[in-house]
């Protein structure tokens, strides 16, 4: 180990990845560290690149004499930093290990001769200094060489502050190192101590490769390497490869005497400051996914299988060797977008509380309408690439104006199952994001949307869907859209203050307890007489009509099993429709509707899925003439609904008004509407 940082003092770029290993990588480091030392073989580290630092002018760094009077050169770590600031956290922590510390102070040479060794590969002592003061790693971000100043010295002694995860890793991993070494290499004593920090430092094998700069080129090396610290991505990949086409096409533009389209700087900034937005809203491990959406997006394709690297270096490998203007001109095309798209993205999915739904990042509308489709109906990956494309391309009013087609799309779409299949609409759904990246109005979005949801979702289909019978409770709609159905019912119902403030639920049992069966799952004794059938009863118990909401389990539990009598109007305080929520407040007039006493039987269940039918429309409607004209003549549900009436109603004959039909403009109340007759205007 000594090789290894003998005459070296490491720096990481600023422009490369902040610091990123987790509590789980530097365990499995201290594993395989104790594997190695119990088979008494080497731990191999993989290869560390590096390169001469170099000033601003292009000459190599000024290099640092130590005490001892050693020239140190510095060294950029161009792979290989998440694995050596390991390395030196580690050796951090046995050489100040309390066991080490108190053997070394009592004269223990082998502790003395280890701590030293410790010390000359984490840090190195400064010309007039008496002990080890400086670090042999500069990250080149002030924050973080502070901190592990402080972890090696005390110095400063008060820890710096955390503002970025490159720190906050830092300094958990390292007190991951104090708290867990001995556990993890079996430390009980001084001598097992000083046992496994010796092959700490004899047993682990780095290889180093110095980069120069004619030798071989960079960035094509880096594609084969494969250890156990974080393997290359394929996003590292493309900038690699784009480093490699720009470095060459520059050298052709030097012997051209022209100005190069593209620069390696300007490729290496694009890459940094997308990591850094990754970083930023706590999403680095979507990095993939973005660079692969913006490629489908840009060429307004599905990528299949294929990795997205390979994908890339087929169409752009060929500018390594030979200049083409306008395969350049696309190049550019996809990394000046890097940036913008994933910054757009993060916007949109971050979790970090800090900028979850930021309202800086979108007006109240869009924020609203994103809780909506991202956590309330759960569907957050339907509609990725267009809104990403949304937030980058349009401004926080259109936006806003956007995310409210958007969210009746999903709903319609996607949540209620109108599609069965998730990819029936992944085609027109990245068309969509290439229109928007490609400059498409917002109102031309709109009609887009609209035209979509029209040809998958009709409106006369969607409403139809709902009087099918089906299991909605167990084998219903996608994500959460059952519960949310329903809550934004009750939340449309409580929009004048009548009702209690709603809160969506984040917990999922929490929604499933306040999801009541009105004719009750089990223990029906109280209803006997309205389902004499058990059989036909279970057949109607998950319908959509059979299903509201309650407040809670304790209100569940309080309505229980109780007759409909009971639950509409029975003894208050005990929880009652009558004195539910809103949504519970619009069953007992169904109830009555053709008795004096409440029952619930199919006609009451049919009725209530009616009265759900038109609050989806007014709800769900989009504001254009192709969704929201005709009216919808309900046959089918009409004719159950007069058999009922049949067997209810003694002498019965069936009456013109009970042919139900839903005109969607009777219900929804827009202002401006949409002229779609053409979906898309010029």
């Amino acid at each position: 180990m000594s090789r290894f940082y003998r005459s070296r003092i490491f720096e990481i770029p600023s422009q490369q990845r902040p610091y990123s290993w987790q509590k789980n990588q530097i365990k499995d480091f201290l594993l395989d560290l104790k594997i190695s030392q119990v088979r008494r073989t080497h731990h191999y580290c993989g290869p560390i690149f590096l390169e001469n630092t170099l000033q601003a002018n292009g000459q190599p760094k000024q290099n640092v004499i130590d005490d001892p009077g050693n020239q140190l050169v510095h060294y950029n770590i161009l792979d290989g930093q998440q694995r050596v600031t390991s390395i030196i956290l580690i050796a951090t922590a046995i050489a100040n290990h309390p066991m080490l510390v108190a053997e070394a102070n009592n004269a223990n040479a082998r502790a003395i001769g280890l701590r030293n060794e410790l010390k000359n590969l984490t840090s190195y002592i400064s010309v007039g200094n008496a002990d080890h003061d400086t670090p042999r790693m500069n990250f080149n971000n002030r924050e973080m060489d502070e901190m592990l100043s402080h972890l090696m010295f005390q110095n400063p002694p008060v820890q710096p502050p955390v503002t970025n995860a490159g720190t906050n890793r830092l300094k958990e991993n390292y007190e991951y190192v104090v708290e867990e070494f001995n556990n993890l290499c079996n430390v009980n004593t001084p001598a097992d101590l000083v046992s496994i920090g010796n092959h700490f430092l004899q047993g682990m094998k780095v290889i180093l490769v110095e980069m120069g700069a004619h030798t071989f080129n960079k960035y094509t090396v880096f594609e084969s390497i494969n250890n156990r610290g974080l393997t290359l991505s394929e996003f590292d990949k493309i900038k690699n490869l784009f480093l490699h086409i720009a470095e060459q096409h520059c050298m052709r533009a030097d012997v051209a005497g022209t100005i190069p389209m593209v620069t390696p700087a300007q490729i290496q900034q694009e890459w940094y400051e997308t990591i850094q937005a990754l970083y930023k809203y706590d999403l680095l491990e979507n990095e993939e996914r973005c660079i692969t959406d913006l490629w489908e997006v840009i060429y307004n394709i599905r990528k299949g299988s294929e990795n997205i690297f390979s994908l890339v270096k087929n169409k752009f490998e060929v500018l390594v060797d030979q200049e083409n203007v306008g395969l350049m001109a696309q190049l550019l095309r996809f990394y000046q977008n890097w940036k913008n798209y994933t910054t757009s993205y993060c916007k949109i999915y971050t979790k970090l509380a800090a900028h979850k739904l930021n309202p800086v990042n979108m007006d109240v509308t869009g924020k609203e309408n994103l809780e909506r489709m991202l956590y309330q109906i759960s569907l957050p990956d339907v509609f990725r690439r267009p809104l990403t494309c949304a937030m980058m391309m349009y401004t926080l009013p259109e936006f806003g104006e956007l995310s409210v087609f958007f969210e009746k799309a999903l709903m319609r779409i996607h949540g209620m199952k109108t599609k069965y299949h998730l990819t029936a609409i992944d085609g027109p759904l990245t068309a969509l994001a290439n229109s928007i990246f490609g400059g498409m109005s917002s109102i031309n979005c709109k009609k887009r949307i609209c035209s979509m949801v029209v040809e998958h979702a009709p409106m006369e289909q969607v409403v139809k869907n709902m009087f099918n019978g089906n299991d909605i409770y167990n084998k219903g709609w996608r994500g959460n859209a059952l519960y949310y159905f329903l809550y934004r019912i009750d939340l449309y119902l409580n929009l004048g203050g009548h009702g209690v403030p709603l809160i969506f639920p984040t917990e999922a049992n929490d929604r499933k307890v306040q999801i009541e069966h009105i004719m009750p799952q089990s223990h029906r004794t109280n209803w006997a007489a309205s389902w004499q059938n058990a059989d036909t009863a279970d057949r109607w118990l998950h319908r959509l009509g059979n299903l509201t909401l309650t407040t809670s389990q304790a209100t569940n539990n309080q309505l229980g099993n109780k007759t409909m009598q009971d639950k509409c109007i029975g003894n208050y305080p005990d929880h009652t429709y009558a004195h539910g929520r809103l949504i519970e407040q619009l069953l007992p007039p169904i109830a009555t509707m053709f008795q004096a006493t409440h029952e619930w039987q199919k006609l009451e269940i049919l009725l209530n899925e009616l009265s759900y039918a038109k609050y989806f429309v007014k709800l769900w409607s989009l504001p254009c003439d192709c969704d929201i004209n005709g009216e919808i003549i309900l046959d089918d549900f009409s004719a159950q609904v007069r058999a009922e009436k049949a067997i209810r109603i003694e002498n019965y004959n069936g009456h013109e008004e009970d042919v139900f039909s839903i005109t969607p403009s009777e219900y929804v109340d827009f202002g401006d509407v949409l002229d779609c007759e053409d979906h898309e205007e010029e």
